[in-house]
């Protein structure tokens, strides 16, 4: 196929324009994620915490699921004599790549893998954009369109709206980046290739499965857009509901069918021998509230959960104030 030099040299300053975007966005990140320190080393609020996952990974390597108290700090639940956390291992197995230098024992990296993450996320969103952009008609509106959203995902979004570098944060960043990254590649299939392959389908429950690992609130979501895509694809688009009952049954035993169907099973088994071994129990994903150290610290915090349980209708209205209205933030000079 000829390729006009003239297209070939946009698409390259294209892409090079968003690769600069993206490494400013990440140093961006870095300032907020540190807060505005590029120093890895400085001190942060609730850096103990920081090395909660680096302790998570130690334990993992020796076939254990506990954390070291000391790094976890309250945010630990303590059963059979051990403290464990609900957090999920993925954040603790991309520390992987420290392991090999010695810092691992040592080295707070909770801010810069917040910026990672949320650099990941914004690169992922800024490719669905520009996908969802080369497809659609050109005109001055269009472009002004796209320099709009291209601005503010990188200047706002999901992605930099709490970040500061904490475990809360990181696992939050990553469960976003993983959805951004899922939503690329549904795009990838309606628009692009305008078919869902088998291996597009694997990719896309390997990330549900990753997002099991990681926040289960999100891999729900995940893994139930994976169950209903699949059914999509089975079901027949002509012919008589009875023939089409038939055709589908056929269809749902295909190949694509199967991978996914694999891949989330094996994640769900990996989830279930992680919770097995934290919990005692597959289905369970954190442990008994009455064993939280942070309520051993603040008392009146487990007596307020007993009274009016993990959710109550009648204190909607304070959740709906916590994020509509943050006047929480405003601490008076008694603290």
């Amino acid at each position: 196929m000829i390729t006009c030099p003239g297209h070939a040299d946009s698409r390259t300053s294209n892409a090079l324009f968003y690769v600069i975007l993206i490494l400013i966005a990440a140093i961006y990140y870095i300032f907020l994620a540190m807060d505005g320190s590029f120093n890895p080393s400085k001190p942060l609020e609730l850096a103990a915490r920081g090395m909660t996952f680096n302790s998570v990974l130690e334990h993992l390597l020796h076939g254990e699921f506990d954390v070291d108290p000391a790094a976890v700090a309250f945010e630990g639940v303590v059963r059979d004599g051990k403290t464990y956390i609900y957090f999920g291992i993925l954040p603790a197995l991309l520390r992987l790549p420290l392991l090999p230098t010695g810092a691992l024992a040592w080295l707070d990296v909770t801010g810069l893998y917040c910026a990672l993450a949320a650099t990941v996320a914004l690169s992922f969103k800024l490719a669905s954009v520009v996908l969802i952009n080369d497809n659609v008609p050109k005109s001055r509106l269009q472009a002004l369109a796209f320099f709009v959203i291209v601005l503010s995902l990188f200047l706002g979004g999901a992605q930099i709206q709490f970040l500061r570098g904490t475990v809360y944060v990181e696992t939050l960043e990553w469960a976003g980046a993983i959805s951004a990254a899922f939503m690329y590649c549904a795009l990838r299939g309606l628009i692009a290739k305008r078919e869902f392959s088998t291996g597009l389908i694997a990719v896309m429950a390997s990330l549900a499965g990753l997002g099991l690992l990681t926040r289960v609130t999100t891999a729900l979501g995940l893994y139930v857009a994976v169950g209903l895509l699949v059914l999509v694809l089975a079901w027949p688009s002509a012919g008589r509901f009875r023939d089409r009952l038939r055709r589908f049954a056929r269809d749902l035993a295909r190949k694509r069918t199967i991978v996914a169907v694999t891949i989330l099973l094996g994640f769900v088994t990996l989830s279930g021998i992680v919770n097995y071994g934290r919990w005692g129990g597959p289905l369970k994903f954190t442990g008994d509230p009455h064993s939280y150290i942070g309520f051993f610290a603040a008392p009146g915090r487990l007596a307020r959960l007993e009274t009016y349980s993990i959710f109550n209708l009648q204190r909607l209205w304070y959740a709906l104030l916590y994020y509509f209205l943050p006047i929480w933030t405003i601490v008076r000079p008694d603290g």
